[in-house]
């Protein structure tokens, strides 16, 4: 019955595109940990923090994107974020003011093409990254094989129509390997 349970594990993560052969089912499970600290943290305190915010964790670092209505709604997330059991870095990309119904149509609209043109690329596993689009701001995480993954990631997300910018937080496998 266990070996069933962690094969039927196995799949969804591989399913859900957290690639734990890839980093290990141990961090992925640390990962969906902090994650999900950090969400009900913010729905039991600020429940437009947990709809208005995005949140990846990728080997202990937390990126957070999106937007909020004030800086002390800005301070109050990073705040609780910090508070999860397990958080190395957080990689804050919080921006203070109002986000438009168009801008967050167009921003999913070029999330989702990076992260199609991910996956017909050759050579790039898109597994291992994680995609948002903030007011045409693209924010990446996540870990690339080598320098040449890395370029072609960032190469295909610039490409994009509507892309302001690409911010990367990709880290290659070898630095973190040591």
């Amino acid at each position: 019955m266990l070996k069933k349970l962690s094969l039927l594990t196995l799949i969804f993560f591989v399913l859900a595109g957290c690639a734990p052969l890839e980093r290990g089912i141990s961090e992925t499970f640390s990962d969906s940990n902090i994650k999900g600290q950090i969400e009900y943290l913010w729905f039991e305190t600020k429940k437009d923090f947990y709809k208005n915010l995005n949140i990846t964790v990728d080997q202990r670092r937390v990126l957070i994107v999106g937007n909020v209505e004030s800086p002390q709604d800005h301070i109050e997330a990073i705040d609780l974020a910090w508070k999860a059991d397990g958080v190395l870095e957080i990689i804050d990309e919080i921006k203070v003011g109002e986000y438009s119904w168009g801008s967050y149509t167009q921003d999913a609209w070029i999330s989702l093409q990076i992260r199609n043109a991910f996956i017909f690329e050759k050579g790039l596993s898109s597994t291992k990254f994680t995609v948002f689009t903030v007011e045409g701001i693209v924010y990446l995480l996540g870990v690339a094989s080598d320098q040449r993954e890395l370029d072609k990631a960032l190469t295909l997300a610039r490409t994009i129509k509507g892309v302001k910018a690409v911010k990367s937080y990709i880290r290659l496998k070898n630095e973190i390997n040591g």
